[in-house]
């Protein structure tokens, strides 16, 4: 059973087992395989997150799927806290599916390939577009704040900065203008209204 291991392991090894070897993935399945996976459920605004445990083949996340926990997705998740909260279900989730992963008759459900989306990067490369909706750079903020200082990447004037929090005001321009004029904090203009900072660290 392979729980968060970095390597992919050769199909040679793997037909060595009888039984197979099972990996734990910490997404939904075929939807998200990869890296970097509590996070795209965030910024999708999904309700859901799941832990998969499939069967390992020669491909990445691509096995069958044996068992598919669902893991509800907090207001306050982050791509990080969402990631820690599955790891700590861990252990109950290997005793629970132990009898499936042994039993000699296994019902899989299909990893379908055409349903499949493969990611080895975050998002964007952790940088904000500021462009984007209001939403949607909220949710990219949020599933990218770490457990440190860092998080999503963003330009305000001469300044990068992780920011860390931020509100959305869905407001038109001009009433934009008047809302910066009776607020300390920094902001930027999005596509559909302004993104105020409430939390950020100074990269240069």
């Amino acid at each position: 059973i392979s729980v968060s291991f970095p390597l992919i392991l050769p199909l040679k090894f793997l037909n060595l087992f009888k039984n197979g070897v099972f990996n734990v993935h910490y997404a939904d399945l075929p939807s998200y395989r990869g890296l970097y996976p509590t996070i795209r459920p965030i910024i999708n605004l999904e309700r859901y997150a799941y832990i998969t445990v499939h069967k390992m083949d020669e491909g990445i996340d691509s096995g069958p799927i044996l068992i598919k926990y669902r893991i509800i997705i907090k207001k306050n998740h982050t791509g990080w806290s969402l990631y820690q909260d599955m790891v700590n279900k861990i252990p109950a989730i290997m005793n629970n599916s132990l009898k499936k992963i042994f039993s000699k008759n296994k019902e899989f459900l299909l990893n379908d390939e055409r349903l499949s989306n493969y990611y080895n990067t975050i998002p964007n490369d952790g940088v904000i577009n500021w462009s984007w909706d209001g939403k949607y750079i909220i949710n990219f903020i949020r599933a990218l704040s770490n457990k440190d200082d860092t998080g999503a990447i963003g330009e305000i004037g001469d300044k990068k900065l992780y920011i860390k929090e931020a509100i959305f005001k869905k407001i038109k321009i001009k009433k934009a203008f008047e809302k910066i004029h009776t607020n300390n904090r920094p902001f930027c203009f999005c596509k559909d209204g302004i993104i105020i900072i409430k939390k950020a660290f100074i990269i240069y």
